[in-house]
């Protein structure tokens, strides 16, 4: 699994993870939305199962399901400036749309339920 995360981004969710005397960033996809999917990253508690997925990257230890490994595979993480402040920002090369808000994302492999 390859995630890029630029370096704001990775000392917002270290900061999260430490507060919360976390494991690591939960990356999953939930339905949700205009466009039919969100990226949700919260903090994962210990300890990581085998039948999760994890990278480290930037210091930072993502999981995920086996069932959103594809979907997270390539994923970048960035801040964004919007007009009411910094928020974190998710792109995958097989997204084709987002909801003006940027809220939900349309990817080419993946269909509602």
């Amino acid at each position: 699994m390859i995630i890029t995360i630029e370096k704001e981004a990775a000392a917002i969710y270290a900061k999260a993870i430490a507060k919360q005397n976390g494991a690591g960033i939960l990356l999953t996809l939930k339905q949700s939305g205009c466009n039919g999917w969100k990226y949700c990253a919260d903090v994962k508690l210990p300890p990581i199962s085998s039948d999760e997925v994890s990278c480290v990257v930037e210091g930072i230890t993502f999981v995920t399901t086996k069932e959103h490994e594809a979907d997270i595979d390539g994923l970048v993480i960035r801040v964004e400036q919007t007009p009411t402040g910094k928020r974190i920002n998710f792109w995958h090369p097989d997204m084709t749309g987002s909801c003006g808000c940027g809220e939900s994302v349309t990817l080419k492999k993946k269909k509602k339920k």
